[in-house]
């Protein structure tokens, strides 16, 4: 039964397609058209890994601030740091997953959308957006916090939201500043 399934598999549904940097290979069965798998461009993937790098990292060092120098934690946690510490660091991990997967999403439905397949934003763009992602979201809870104390939760999914549209925005906006390079210098 498996042999038969694999057979089938080979003759009517897999047909795989070798992407390389610039240009697909198309294969010219029929099925293939239909059926083509391809995968993000390697620049593309290395700015969404850098975006959530940067979101991750720069929130373990912000929640590292917030509790050990600021001491910003919750009532039940005074005293007990490193298990504050490390429930923070939880909620990075949340947050940065999150936040890159709702990135990569709206970017690829821009680039879909926009037909931006060959181009690709830059790398250091990603890593930057996500440190500022991460950098922003304290003072923005914190303030918050303070001024809104029962809309606290609203204000965080709210910046969940603008952080998301925004810098898949700003990745999109580089997908096109990217191409019009490529067409300029090959015109």
């Amino acid at each position: 039964m498996v042999r038969r399934f694999c057979e089938w598999a080979q003759r009517e549904l897999i047909v795989a397609e070798k992407v390389t940097d610039e240009q697909p290979v198309t294969h010219p069965e029929p099925v293939a058209e239909v059926l083509r798998y391809t995968r993000l461009p390697y620049d593309m993937r290395r700015a969404i890994l850098l975006f959530m790098l940067g979101v991750f990292c720069t929130a373990l060092l912000t929640d590292a601030i917030s509790v050990y120098a600021f001491h910003d934690v919750d009532k039940d946690k005074i005293g007990h740091w490193n298990e504050a510490y490390a429930g923070l660091c939880s909620e990075s991990v949340l947050f940065t997953v999150i936040v890159g997967g709702g990135v990569a999403l709206l970017t690829l439905l821009g680039r879909h959308h926009f037909h931006l397949k060959g181009y690709s934003p830059r790398s250091k763009l990603g890593l930057f957006l996500g440190i500022g992602v991460s950098v922003l979201q304290y003072p923005w809870d914190f303030v918050g916090r303070a001024a809104f104390p029962k809309l606290a939760d609203f204000s965080l999914l709210l910046y969940l939201i603008v952080a998301i549209v925004l810098c898949s925005i700003v990745i999109v906006r580089d997908n096109f500043t990217q191409m019009k390079l490529c067409q300029a210098s090959a015109a």
